[in-house]
């Protein structure tokens, strides 16, 4: 279970993919509806995932989608083509999932927004409706690819440029410039500024923690919040002394280990040479 960042902040265990943060429903139809969603713990277990339609295996991006109550995205013309494509006899209990075989049609006493927002976009085709129970459309087409816009989540930066040549360009439409010109004058305009939409201070959250960053997170699991402070001014400190008995420790081992050497290589720790010690033949 995790935190949505949503200005909800529901408890939700879904998972972007994309973005790698917790999602609730209304997130998902609001700002992640072309996104992988699936569960935290799967994504545990798998961090890999495809951004293309399970059906024509093209970018999500490139058209408007649609997610079923089990979370798996598709296209909407490409769900309505393969919805389409089966017998006109297909009970409502046939039109299933391509990834996970579950049933599109959400179960009537289902209550979510996922779920509300499939049944809104199922509403536009007969062979949807009929699986819902709802009366039938006089004039039903097929739905054609359309290229649907991407709503920016939560956390995402937005990058913006500013180009004052871009606007003179605009209201002056008589003044003539050449190609070589305009390019001039836009690489010499003020760079691309980026905006923070939301400050998000768990960005860097599943990011690969160095060793001494573990060492500092494990060191302050033993003190309580009200010694944590005043542990925190003194940890240059504490710091230093570590560095100084791994020191004075390499020294002492290095020490030993030489110790050792010349005692083998002293003669008066051989026996042989001791007078008291005679070595005969029997």
């Amino acid at each position: 279970m995790g935190l949505c960042k949503c200005p909800r902040r529901n408890m939700t265990n879904q998972f972007c993919y994309e973005h790698r943060v917790n999602v609730c429903e209304n997130c998902m139809v609001d700002n992640h509806k072309k996104c992988v969603v699936q569960s935290y713990l799967q994504w545990l277990q798998d961090s890999d995932y495809s951004p293309r339609c399970p059906y024509c295996s093209q970018d999500l991006t490139d058209q408007a989608c649609v997610r079923l109550v089990c979370y798996h995205v598709f296209h909407w013309a490409c769900l309505d083509k393969y919805s389409r494509s089966l017998p006109s006899d297909t009970a409502p209990g046939g039109y299933s999932c391509i990834t996970c075989g579950d049933c599109i049609f959400p179960p009537d006493n289902l209550v979510s927004p996922v779920a509300d927002e499939l049944r809104r976009t199922l509403s536009d085709v007969n062979w949807a409706r009929a699986g819902l129970g709802m009366k039938l459309l006089e004039n039903d087409s097929e739905i054609r690819p359309q290229i649907g816009p991407r709503p920016t989540p939560e956390g995402e930066c937005l990058q913006i440029r500013s180009s004052p040549m871009e606007s003179n360009l605009t209201h002056y439409p008589h003044h003539a410039l050449s190609s070589s010109s305009t390019a001039s004058l836009l690489r010499s305009t003020s760079p691309s500024t980026v905006i923070r939409v939301t400050n998000d201070p768990d960005d860097n959250k599943y990011k690969r923690r160095s060793p001494l960053e573990a060492m500092n997170r494990w060191l302050r699991s033993f003190f309580p919040y009200a010694r944590r402070r005043s542990w925190g001014r003194n940890k240059y400190l504490i710091y230093f002394f570590l560095f100084l008995f791994g020191v004075m420790g390499i020294i002492v081992l290095f020490s030993v280990i030489s110790g050792d050497r010349n005692s083998m290589d002293n003669p008066m720790f051989d026996p042989l040479n001791n007078p008291e010690i005679r070595i005969g033949e029997h």
